[in-house]
């Protein structure tokens, strides 16, 4: 039996996702994780895997590569969550393994390499001021801004922390404090750059793309709507898949800035979560991409409405294999949509939404010192069959 190896999944959505879908294919799921966390990797029942701890899981993995040397044989490395999108390529080439992508794989988890690396492959995205390190280098960038607003974002951090409009110089400064001061990540231990990036505020919908790439060709490509709190946080409170949600010259578009971005990050054998926005004018701008299966339930929003399992699909291109065992046969594409339920407020009404999937927990207050929509103020989702991308996206926005 071949096995793949899971590195640190950060929800037991996908970690349970990733074994169902060994399991279905016939092969062996085993975990990596690390000892110091602060997700609860004790309460997972993880003693059903062969799994391996080591104390942290930093981009260049050296002491899970170290510790694997005793640990049996591995045929497929696969990143488990961001924030070991790095470690697994780093594993993968140790091992001699199929990589996700042939170059630096932080070109894809450092959003100012990103940017530099998409400019030269003209992907379309939002203009980029700068990284700064510091409050003196911030206030560098600062002078070169000619228009608000803003947005200052982490360099290399995930799930839409510290991501904020700006309006004046001085958000900016009280913005950007808790990016220079959170350097760890208490997931994985992993380092983070303490870099925050300035760049211009594209104004539209956003959206998202699962690509399925094998042998640096596209297999798939689905599109999935991404709907958002109210500024000035990016806070994601749903998103919904299904046919349709783009056609034409902006399906076009879309393509062609995908293909660009492999290009740009030198991808072979991964699903490529790309993250973009279309203007009123249908113009679209690449917000960022990560080298890994999504998270917030958009891999079983794909699976249910296009009958492609991307967790299977994953495991399938890092061995090399034929990608049917990721398709569900006869399968009739539909809307599909996921809503997230948040402390103190009351969820919108969906009418003629079937629930398919519901968890939340007792409501509670909301966490002070974030938005009401923020990531620790979630207390559960809903996942919905509905009539329409209209009908869902009006509950949601109103």
């Amino acid at each position: 039996m071949k096995s793949v190896l899971i590195i640190a999944p950060l929800t037991f959505d996908a970690c349970e996702r990733y074994a169902q879908a060994a399991a279905e294919l016939g092969v062996e799921a085993c975990f990596a994780i690390p000892g110091v966390s602060n997700i609860p990797y004790d309460t997972w029942q993880l003693d059903r895997y062969r799994t391996i701890c080591v104390e942290r899981i930093d981009n260049d993995a050296t002491a899970l590569i170290e510790a694997l040397a005793s640990f049996g044989h591995i045929d497929a490395v696969v990143a488990g969550g961001e924030f070991s999108v790095a470690a697994a390529d780093s594993v993968a080439r140790a091992l001699g393994l199929r990589c996700s992508m042939d170059g630096d794989p932080s070109v894809l988890r450092n959003k100012a390499r990103m940017r530099h690396a998409f400019a030269q492959h003209g992907v379309p995205q939002p203009r980029l001021y700068g990284a700064a390190s510091s409050i003196a280098e911030l206030r560098e960038l600062i002078v070169d801004i000619d228009r608000y607003p803003v947005v200052s974002k982490p360099a290399d951090m995930a799930g839409s922390w510290y991501v904020t409009l700006n309006h004046s110089a001085d958000e900016i400064e009280r913005n950007a404090a808790a990016i220079f001061a959170d350097r760890v990540a208490l997931s994985t231990g992993m380092s983070f750059a303490g870099e925050c990036l300035l760049e211009a505020y594209f104004h539209g919908d956003e959206y998202s793309a699962e690509v399925v790439v094998q042998d640096a060709r596209i297999e798939h490509l689905f599109v999935t709507r991404k709907f958002l709190s109210p500024l000035p946080n990016f806070d994601e409170i749903g998103h919904l898949s299904g046919p349709a949600l783009l056609e034409g010259a902006l399906r076009a578009q879309v393509e062609d800035a995908a293909r660009r971005l492999l290009d740009a990050a030198r991808v072979r054998n991964s699903i490529v979560h790309i993250e973009f926005k279309v203007s009123p004018d249908g113009t679209m701008a690449v917000i960022e991409a990560g080298c890994r299966v999504a998270g917030d339930r958009i891999s079983t929003l794909v699976n249910l409405a296009f009958g492609v399992h991307l967790e299977k699909a994953m495991i399938t291109v890092k061995l090399g294999s034929d990608l049917a065992a990721a398709r569900a046969d006869g399968h009739r594409p539909s809307c599909y949509g996921v809503r997230f339920a948040f402390a103190g407020q009351p969820a919108a009404d969906v009418p003629g939404a079937r629930v398919l999937q519901k968890s939340i927990e007792p409501d509670h207050a909301p966490i002070d010192g974030f938005s009401r929509t923020h990531l620790v103020n979630r207390i559960g989702y809903e996942v919905l069959q509905v009539p329409s991308a209209e009908q869902f996206a009006v509950a949601l926005q109103g």
